[in-house]
Order: C-alpha cells, then sequence, then structure tokens
C-alpha cells in the first residue's frame, strides 16, 4: 500500500454540518502519517515552522501588563 494518493480527481468537499472523524484527517496526498500525533515532530522542517509560528505572537503572560492595566482603570 503507497502512502501517496495522488489522483487527478479533485477532492471531496467535506460536510461542516458532521462531525469530522479522526480516521479521515490526513496531510495531503497522504495517508499514512497519523495527524494527531504531535511529538516526536517526525519532519524537522514541520519544527522549524512551528517554533518560526510561535515567534509570530506573544502571549498576555509574556508581556507586563501591569501599567498598561492601571492606565486603562483610571480613565
Amino acid at each position: 500500500m503507497s502512502c501517496c494518493n495522488v489522483t487527478d480527481q479533485p477532492a471531496e468537499a467535506h460536510d461542516l454540518t458532521k462531525r469530522i472523524n479522526a480516521k479521515d484527517k490526513r496531510l495531503i496526498n497522504c495517508q499514512a502519517v497519523d495527524v494527531n500525533q504531535l511529538m516526536p515532530i517526525k519532519y524537522e522542517w514541520a519544527w522549524e515552522h512551528y517554533l518560526n509560528g510561535c515567534k509570530n505572537h506573544w502571549m498576555p503572560d509574556e508581556v507586563p501588563m501591569q501599567k498598561d492595566i492601571e492606565l486603562w482603570k483610571s480613565t
């Protein structure tokens, strides 16, 4: 069994009113990868993309907001 299902047929549209079955989830053109497995990361490029994505945002607990909160409450 090949892990890649290459076809000229367009992919079927998913009915968004129904729940998604985890067994139906897959990477593009590949059925052999468990898309719910987070660790260990199988592909180095995927880890690099994840780390770059983490650098593109901040979380509220990472930035001191006390002065902003005091200013907001005082107006």
